[in-house]
């Protein structure tokens, strides 16, 4: 069995550390530290390696230019602007954070006093906004499934939301789904199409031709089309 460990040197990467994991079924990329690493299943060539990421350098740049952008996104002058989403950051006097629901609105009061610049500040600031994500997701996107099911004539046997970072959603053997808050930050018809992709894995569980023949039935043939662009978004803020 071959075993990587170390690291490659791509031109427009950077470094990416590799590693061997004898329990991966497939190549996985995360970023850790602003690096790119990369765990690889046993017995991969260094042809499959290089084939991996020539195909996915487009969506790994983004990753991360995302990861490095993080630690100072949120200031006074954030919003968050999408169809199921409405959070601005304001200032107040108060020395405490104070969160206002206005219908569908949210107003995050930080203290004048916060510093922004602090990487700890940071971490708050994105905590607070995905848990209140987590609760607003919570709310909404169980009936949108049930909508679709109805639609669709499939069924599932629960629903939970998730806040991971490394998918959109995911469906079990046992048709339990788990839908990720940051669906919230999609344009709709991009959420809708990661709800249906799980409930057509409530009778498909891979990803085989029937699978994409059940998805195009329900997507008016543009299933393929769906998956590449939902590619051009992040499920993390």
């Amino acid at each position: 069995m071959k075993k990587w460990v170390g690291h490659i040197v791509d031109d427009d990467l950077g470094t990416i550390k590799i590693q061997t994991n004898i329990r991966a079924r497939r190549i996985i990329f995360r970023v850790k530290d602003n690096i790119l690493n990369m765990t690889l299943p046993p017995d991969i060539t260094r042809h499959e390696i290089d084939t991996s990421i020539k195909r996915l350098k487009p969506r790994l740049l983004i990753m991360l230019q995302n990861i490095k952008g993080k630690t100072l996104i949120f200031n006074f002058e954030y919003t968050i602007n999408t169809p199921l989403f409405h959070l601005v950051i304001e200032r107040s006097e108060r020395q405490m954070m104070q969160v206002i629901e206005i219908a569908d609105n949210i107003k995050l009061l930080c203290p004048t006093t916060l510093d922004f610049q602090n990487e700890d500040s940071q971490l708050l600031v994105r905590k607070v906004i995905t848990n209140l994500m987590v609760k607003r997701a919570e709310e909404i996107l169980p009936k949108m499934l049930d909508n679709i099911c109805e639609k669709c004539k499939l069924s599932y046997k629960s629903v939970r939301i998730s806040k991971a970072q490394t998918r959109w959603g995911s469906c079990s053997s046992s048709k339990n789904i788990s839908l990720n808050c940051y669906l919230l930050l999609l344009p709709m018809y991009l959420i809708e199409s990661v709800m249906i992709h799980e409930l057509c894995h409530t009778i498909e569980m891979n990803h085989g031709p029937r699978f994409w023949a059940l998805m195009d039935q329900f997507t008016n043939n543009k299933a393929k089309a769906l998956r590449e662009e939902i590619k051009k978004y992040q499920c993390c803020l």
